[in-house]
């Protein structure tokens, strides 16, 4: 079954377009790219994750556009939520082989057995200083999450394997408590 791409509002694609145009203009990217991937990014405060309330306390936090290929020029285009009444604005323009290396473990993920049994929504969790991981949300409200690590300082928890909600949580629980016990 296939990763499901998210569905971004207009005013964000919008955003996309502009910034994206703006950069070619300054010749900070190079023109004829075309959008690959689309991820809404997600953080999650260490607080939420020492209770427990993952899918509870996360938080949407921006949307990541992808353009280019694995084989050719790439670049990555970050597009915040935009405060009330604003509209949204890229901020943030990233290139070289982190992006390519996005392409590979989206290609990776793609055909990942556990991934195949279902549809999933593509998305980027972060918890700062501790993970991130591409988190596959399903789209039949099951409790399916699987949570792939990308940048990890957790052991236990590496790259290119499926987690379950819980054995993430199990891994990654002790290190928020125990860093949240740091800054009492």
């Amino acid at each position: 079954m296939p990763l499901i791409d998210p569905k971004p509002p207009t005013p964000v694609v919008n955003a996309f377009k502009r910034g994206l145009e703006q950069m070619v203009q300054m010749d900070r990217a190079p023109a004829g790219l075309v959008a690959w991937m689309v991820q809404r990014v997600f953080v999650l405060t260490l607080s939420d994750v020492a209770r427990g309330n993952v899918l509870d306390g996360v938080r949407p936090v921006l949307w990541r556009f992808v353009a280019g290929s694995c084989r050719g020029p790439a670049v990555a285009i970050a597009i915040p939520a935009p405060s009330r009444g604003r509209r949204p604005r890229m901020t943030s323009l990233e290139t070289g082989g982190g992006i390519k290396k996005s392409f590979l473990e989206v290609e990776t993920i793609k055909h990942l057995p556990d991934v195949r049994r279902r549809d999933y929504e593509l998305r980027r969790l972060k918890l700062p200083g501790i993970i991130g991981v591409f988190w596959l949300a399903p789209q039949d409200d099951s409790d399916a999450h699987l949570m792939i690590p990308y940048a990890s300082v957790v052991p236990g928890l590496t790259g290119k394997k499926p987690y379950t909600m819980k054995t993430f949580l199990a891994r990654v629980r002790p290190i928020a408590q125990k860093r949240l016990e740091g800054v009492k």
